[in-house]
């Protein structure tokens, strides 16, 4: 059984709901999930018997997805529902070289745009809002799904998309734009195309209101006074989530004093040591990795689902559509987020090991503040015997392969061969100088 003793903020009649609604979902994975049949008997578990120990239910994580998909493509073996009923298709991005494909019958789109749109008007969005959506499209959840629920939430949008920054100032002017959605470091993009391209000042634009959720840079008190210093806005911590479980369930409000967790009865939350994986009480002051179930996704179903997320409970939501207020400290794997994308330490390994003529396959990631990151900068070493002249190719050609899979432009800087082995042993291929 599922216990209340874990989760400080739930009423009785919360607590019950949520064990109904988790008893009705593990049965449905476990007829209708092939991923999870297997899961569950590898375990040694029987849906059958009921619940049980919640807490013995085999976490799941995206690796272990993305392997599915890879062996059964494109869609993998947890799918609970038939063609014919899937509305929408999804992918994430950066977490792999190897995307994840997210599924959404009718329903789930409509539960995801009712807890977004919830999230929307807890930062303070409505009808006097006309948004400039400036995420990506392509494919990418954020794009058409958090459009869709800020639309709920009762704005008007304008679906801009990302690029042809100076195009948009034009489109902000024209139709009297008051507030706008994007991550932070594109807002800091957008600034320096204004102070290049235009003579007058981000603040002279008209902008009331930044919705920046899709990294975790507001949680840094500099980049919050920067960005509403400079443009005149409230900057609010708006849309957090995780796309392949619910694309936003945590929002600011007015306030800025933490995120809400407002998922209704879709999501049941849990936080674990991510190291022994064992569940922690989900009380004011405590620290770990968010683990999420989803109560009423028909698509794809996840039970304990791994989001990597390292988050510390601060208290009460100061809304009442949410469960408690939270802050994301990190995340419990190495992934770096560079300008609003995601890329791990292994996606940059397969790129130099592409060039094993010049490149040794050593490499470091020095980080000189917590992500998100501007720059990403690199230590690669080169082997014995290259010239000046290969090293100065490489690099070029390094940045642009970053640049076309990742879209990341790298800041290189070359050792010999050995200079880097010794310091990998004692700090890793990550190594932070703060």
């Amino acid at each position: 059984m599922i216990s209340k003793d874990f989760n400080k903020f739930l009423s009785d009649k919360q607590f019950n709901s949520f064990k109904d609604l988790i008893e009705k979902q593990l049965f449905r994975a476990a007829e209708l999930s092939s991923f999870y049949k297997n899961k569950f008997r590898f375990a040694g578990f029987d849906a059958k018997e009921g619940l049980g120990e919640f807490s013995l239910l085999p976490l799941t994580d995206k690796n272990e997805l993305l392997k599915d998909q890879n062996a059964t493509a494109p869609f993998g073996t947890n799918l609970c529902v038939e063609d014919s009923e899937i509305r929408r298709i999804h992918k994430t991005w950066g977490t792999s070289i190897q995307p994840l494909y997210i599924l959404h019958t009718e329903n789930d789109l409509d539960e995801i745009y009712s807890i977004g749109s919830e999230c929307f008007r807890t930062a303070g969005i409505g009808e006097d809002h006309r948004v400039i959506h400036c995420l990506n499209y392509n494919m990418w959840s954020g794009g058409v799904t958090d459009h869709l629920s800020i639309e709920r939430a009762g704005a008007s949008v304008i679906p801009y998309g990302v690029g042809k920054s100076k195009k948009l100032i034009d489109v902000i002017n024209e139709l009297n734009v008051n507030a706008i959605s994007a991550s932070t470091t594109y807002m800091e993009k957008l600034e320096q195309t204004i102070r290049a391209e235009f003579s007058f000042d981000p603040s002279e634009l008209g902008l009331k209101m930044g919705l920046l959720g899709t990294d975790t840079g507001l949680q840094k008190s500099e980049v919050r006074e920067n960005i509403e210093k400079t443009w005149g806005i409230d900057a609010v911590f708006s849309n957090f989530g995780v796309a392949e479980i619910m694309s936003v369930f945590g929002s600011e409000s007015l306030k800025k004093q933490g995120l809400n967790f407002i998922a209704g009865d879709s999501l049941y939350p849990e936080i674990i040591n991510p190291v022994s994986l064992k569940p922690l009480p989900i009380e004011k002051g405590a620290s770990g990795e968010l683990v999420l179930t989803s109560l009423k996704k028909e698509a794809q179903p996840l039970l304990r689902y791994r989001t990597k997320f390292l988050i510390e409970i601060i208290g009460e939501a100061d809304t009442k559509a949410g469960m408690f207020r939270f802050n994301v400290t990190g995340r419990s794997d190495d992934v770096l987020v560079v300008k609003g994308l995601e890329i791990y330490p292994e996606q940059i390994r397969t790129l130099i090991n592409n060039h094993p003529d010049i490149l040794t396959g050593n490499f470091q990631v020095l980080l000189e503040e917590p992500p998100p990151l501007d720059e990403l900068y690199l230590l690669i070493e080169v082997a014995d015997g290259v010239s000046l002249a290969e090293k100065a190719d490489i690099k070029v050609q390094l940045r642009k392969e970053f640049r076309e899979l990742y879209s990341i432009h790298p800041v290189v800087d070359f050792l010999d061969e050995g200079e880097l082995a010794e310091d990998i042993k004692k700090s890793g291929v990550i190594k932070k100088l703060y």
